[in-house]
């Protein structure tokens, strides 16, 4: 998953967001043919700076909140706080400040922030 997303990082420098996301899409697919929760929250994390970085907030929102049940589910509460942080910071460039400040609620709930 690190090579595949330093890939799609080149991808979107180079200009190439769908290949970028398309990369990614097929991460997503490997981990969750895997089984793991916690691989698939990570891939889907990985996703969802894709496409946050290439404009597509909703779609980013939509993975990030499905990485972070997954990485909750796994007891990966890091990797749930992560996730959570990206839909906030997708919420809020959205302008969906309810949104924001609900993702910023389910960081707290993992026990990492004050």
């Amino acid at each position: 998953l690190a090579e595949a997303s330093r890939e799609a990082r080149r991808l979107l420098a180079s200009g190439d967001a769908n290949a970028a996301s398309s990369l990614l899409g097929k991460c997503v697919d490997e981990a969750r043919a895997s089984g793991s929760d916690a691989r698939l929250a990570a891939a889907l994390n990985e996703l969802g700076l894709v496409e946050t970085w290439s404009g597509r907030d909703a779609e980013a929102i939509a993975a990030f909140s499905r990485s972070a049940g997954l990485a909750r589910a796994a007891g990966e509460p890091a990797l749930a706080a992560r996730a959570n942080l990206n839909a906030a910071d997708a919420s809020r460039r959205k302008g969906d400040a309810t949104a924001a400040r609900e993702a910023v609620d389910r960081i707290r709930n993992t026990g990492l922030m004050p």
